[in-house]
């Protein structure tokens, strides 16, 4: 999960009120050390400034199947199906942001759901090959 270290917050319900940075203790202590390191012009962070935490969770689960025919003259034949499905409070594909994050608080409950590794196709990812040698 990514997580902002300057998030913004509407000081009224409005939906034309301005977002205004909260900042957290962590940028805190990160601009004071590189003010101290840097001189006092070190310019305050204004824009997103964000982490990559390792805190989602994922649970996946597949059922595979495969049936092998084998036949007189070197032919074979094959066919699998994969049926899968995931679920969890991050997206399970690279480092995924909050959309429920409030100040520090990620709130990764309310992104229990599906997610986005699943197999090809709407229900399972079906395979069939053959094989002849001499």
């Amino acid at each position: 999960m990514s997580r902002q270290l300057n998030p913004t917050l509407r000081p009224t319900t409005a939906v034309t009120s301005a977002n205004v940075r909260q900042g957290s203790a962590t940028l805190t202590e990160a601009l004071t050390a590189l003010r101290a390191k840097y001189g006092a012009a070190f310019a305050a962070f204004t824009g997103g400034v964000t982490i990559p935490e390792n805190v989602g969770e994922t649970d996946y689960d597949a059922l595979m199947l495969q049936l092998e025919k084998r036949f007189s003259n070197n032919y074979s034949a094959r066919v699998a199906y994969t049926l899968s499905h995931s679920r969890g409070n991050t997206s399970g594909a690279g480092i995924a942001g909050s959309g429920f994050q409030v100040l520090d608080d990620l709130n990764l409950g309310l992104n229990e759901g599906p997610t986005a590794i699943r197999s090809t196709g709407p229900a399972g990812a079906s395979i069939c090959s053959g094989n002849c040698s001499t």
